[in-house]
């Protein structure tokens, strides 16, 4: 157990990703029985380009798991605080949320827009997760 979890710290530092009050654990590994597969777009404004990824996760997964696992993927640092209901995304890729009338990082699965925390929004197989910087509509 001890090295379980010197390994999901080590990952989350050299991926450069943090949280203020706790460290999001990597997603547990998926058995082909009991998995799912995504993508994961992340939409960066200014024309500093996309990133796209497909995913295989636990059959639990959520959103952020999705998220975690494409930054982790492609080196981009990832910030947030809290967890679960709570977890909110402050920063990814060094593009920082606007906060309340700004730009802000908000996400869609199968293009609609997400109605609660990407913490406990979980994902079915197939279906796809859009990451975009902009004003909450």
């Amino acid at each position: 157990m001890a090295l379980a979890i010197l390994l999901a710290v080590g990952c989350e530092r050299s991926a450069g990703n943090s949280g203020t009050s706790s460290v999001a654990p990597a997603p547990p590994s998926a058995s082909a029985a009991d998995s799912i597969a995504v993508t994961c777009h992340i939409h960066f404004p200014g024309g500093r380009g996309d990133i796209s990824s497909g995913l295989k996760l636990p059959g639990s997964a959520n959103v952020f798991d999705a998220l975690k696992m494409a930054a982790d993927q492609h080196s981009i640092d990832l910030q947030f605080r809290g967890a679960d209901a709570t977890l909110f995304v402050t920063a990814i890729g060094g593009t920082e949320n606007g906060g309340a009338g700004g730009d802000n990082w908000v996400y869609r699965v199968d293009g609609e827009l997400g109605d609660r925390s990407a913490g406990v929004f979980e994902l079915k197989n197939g279906q796809k997760v859009e990451w975009s910087f902009g004003v909450y509509p």
